[in-house]
């Protein structure tokens, strides 16, 4: 999968599920998730498990886009993480598995962009607007901002928008429940990112014990169509059907850096 076509099928239904370490049975919910017509995907280096569920998904679901989140880059940071046990992944080890897209929450170094960003969509960790701009400058497709709601929710990106031009290419993880979506996409967000804890809900913690796929399907459907009928109303004019990255740019205004 290209770069280009791994940054359509993300943004084609904005919504990206994220696999981090729970007792969910994950291929089964990726299996609900590719049935219901989501083509992207996140695993989070959480979880201890990470590359090879990585492969198993490219494998049995060859038409996701699956990303390998919460990555952190070589150096100090990630050696003290795994001398104390908790073993994450180097980015070649998950681009070896057979990511498609490299996800943090904390922003990738020069020389990660030189390495991979010709041939994997990179969805970089920022927190501020100079962040988000270097980011752009080095080839991210998307700039994650994480708990917006510390940032002061869907008017940080109101007010920040018009100040960057409207070209920064938001995308949003981190607490977004459903109720949350439209006020998020009026604001210019292209994509979130939610664990099955946020679409489940309530019924999360019982799912852990006694996994219902058709429950976790109807949860899945009903988040779609919160975030379709905010895109109906909001960004009609943007054609994320398409999966065309350079005709959605083209569009919104923002610089996806698939040219």
């Amino acid at each position: 999968m290209t770069r280009n076509e791994t940054v359509g099928r993300i943004l084609c239904r904005g919504f990206v599920p994220i696999v981090i370490q729970d007792r969910l049975p994950p291929l089964e919910c990726l299996r609900v998730v590719a049935e219901a017509g989501i083509e992207a995907v996140e695993i989070s280096c959480r979880h201890p498990e990470a590359p090879a569920l990585i492969g198993a998904a490219k494998r049995e679901f060859p038409g996701l886009a699956v990303g390998a989140a919460t990555l952190l880059e070589d150096g100090r940071l990630r050696e003290w993480v795994n001398a104390t046990g908790r073993p994450v992944p180097s980015i070649d080890e998950v681009v070896d598995a057979g990511a498609d897209f490299l996800v943090s929450l904390l922003p990738f170094r020069a020389g990660t962009f030189e390495k991979y960003a010709d041939s994997h969509a990179i969805i970089c960790g920022v927190a501020t607007p100079g962040e988000g701009h270097q980011a752009l400058d080095h080839g991210a497709n998307l700039l994650k901002f994480v708990n917006p709601r510390l940032l002061g929710g869907a008017a940080f990106f109101k007010g920040l928008d018009p100040a960057t031009y409207k070209s920064f290419p938001f995308f949003v993880t981190g607490g977004m429940r459903p109720e949350l979506l439209a006020e998020y996409i009026e604001a210019g967000i292209l994509a979130v990112g939610a664990g099955f804890d946020l679409i489940l809900g309530p019924a999360y913690e019982a799912m852990q014990d006694d996994f219902d796929a058709a429950r976790l399907r109807d949860a899945v459907v009903a988040y779609l169509e919160v975030l379709e009928a905010a895109r109906a109303e909001h960004q009609a004019h943007i054609p994320f059907a398409s999966e065309d990255a350079a005709a959605i740019a083209r569009a919104s205004g923002r610089c996806l850096n698939v040219g």
